[in-house]
């Protein structure tokens, strides 16, 4: 892992992801990029509005961003970099990611709500339910954990490129348990070892892994009881198409899942 993508609206959220980052840089030898983007308001009032220039905003924001670098860089001794963008965050980021040839973005949960409680952020939200960038989700008010046990759910539908796990698998010498999700079969017959599952070994090969199969119809409920019960550091998921996971991350699920965990989620994109 070369390259970790931090995007920050300069939050306490933002901060413990920020954070996270950090520690997973060490480990891996990599370096961050603090990332805000500044996406500007559109104003639809005739009423003359006083907004900072563009310049005025450039300055402000990088002044921030470099207060954060120096900061991760007395702490972490890590190779930290700044960037700025113009436009909205979710298209920026993407587009930054391919750019810069990153392995990983990890960020945190944005926003609460009184009566909704906590709400996935629209960013994070957007690029979660997109499923074409590998995205660590740190949540609300995490601290810091070393890696040392890390559940892969995945009902092993599609072929994925498993490098982020596999690199925070072996810098941290975590184990990771294999949660196979139920899939259509006959009674009293093992689930099948599909193309795609072959590649997942292969990928995963020389990390400690372990397996375990998950059977009924909640299959939420399931993951979230077996993270517990295994006291999984890392939750790692491949939000493809057509699949259980995609239908996870409706509105409501979202909300539900954000709220509840309280596990760092790694979601991994399945290949086109």
């Amino acid at each position: 892992m070369k390259t970790i993508i931090v995007p920050t609206d300069y939050s306490e959220n933002a901060w413990y992801a920020t954070e996270y980052a950090a520690h997973v840089a060490q480990k891996t030898n990599a370096g961050i990029i603090l990332f805000h983007a500044v996406d500007l308001p559109l104003i639809t009032t005739e009423v003359p509005v006083d907004l900072p220039s563009l310049d005025e905003l450039n300055r402000h924001h990088m002044a921030r961003l470099q207060e954060i670098k120096t900061q991760l860089i007395n702490k972490y001794h890590i190779q930290v970099t700044c960037k700025l963008s113009l436009g909205a965050v979710a298209e920026v980021l993407t587009r930054y990611f391919t750019e810069e040839k990153a392995d990983l973005i990890i960020m945190g949960l944005r926003g609460t709500n009184p009566v909704g409680k906590l709400l996935m952020g629209s960013v994070t939200s957007t690029l979660l339910k997109r499923g074409d960038l590998p995205i660590l989700v740190i949540p609300r008010d995490f601290s810091y954990k070393s890696i040392k046990h890390i559940m892969l759910a995945s009902d092993f539908d599609s072929s994925c490129s498993l490098t982020p796990l596999r690199d925070m698998a072996e810098a941290f010498g975590a184990q990771v348990e294999v949660l196979r999700l139920p899939q259509p079969m006959p009674a009293g017959h093992s689930p099948e070892r599909t193309a795609s599952y072959t590649n997942f070994e292969n990928q995963l090969s020389g990390v400690k892994l372990e397996y375990t199969y998950l059977y009924g119809e909640d299959i939420q409920r399931g993951i979230d009881q077996s993270v517990c019960e295994s006291h999984s550091d890392l939750l790692v998921m491949i939000p493809h198409k057509y699949s259980f996971f995609e239908r996870m991350f409706d509105r409501n699920n979202i909300t539900k899942m954000a709220f509840h965990t309280k596990t760092p989620l790694l979601a991994l994109p399945a290949e086109k």
